[in-house]
């Protein structure tokens, strides 16, 4: 088999994995629509998903870490140490739903959209936080 042909079934390959090229591209990080991360390719993940991907997990952005004990409790914190936060997180549904115990907001629900390993957050019926983390 020719380099190229070898390429050309590694890429499709790759796309039916869930594999997508522009994986981590900055319009996909700094997207704030969610019509914007679904025409790049972005899936919902169904309560099951999100379940297995954070439950016990550390998930990171390029400053930030966000832990998920199984028991329900999160932290997150600054790599600089400049913020912390904790309280607990749950799966309701397809939403993760996570509550604060410093910030007063209340239970706040999102739908989660992936990328390759790049998770952004719905806020609201259309649009997206403007974070995002990797598992």
């Amino acid at each position: 088999m020719n380099l190229l042909k070898f390429a050309a079934i590694t890429l499709v390959a790759s796309q039916l994995a869930g594999g997508a090229l522009g994986d981590s591209s900055k319009e996909y990080l700094t997207a704030t629509k969610v019509s914007q991360i679904k025409e790049m390719g972005a899936k919902q993940m169904d309560g099951a998903s999100i379940q297995k991907i954070v439950s016990g997990k550390t998930l990171n952005s390029s400053n930030w870490t966000w832990t998920f004990e199984k028991d329900g409790k999160q932290f997150s914190s600054a790599n600089d140490g400049s913020w912390e936060d904790k309280g607990t997180w749950s799966v309701k549904g397809n939403e993760l739903c996570r509550e604060s115990d410093t910030s007063g907001k209340g239970e706040l629900c999102s739908k989660v959209y992936f990328l390759g390993r790049d998770l952004r957050f719905s806020e609201g019926k259309r649009d997206l936080h403007d974070w995002w983390v990797s598992y």
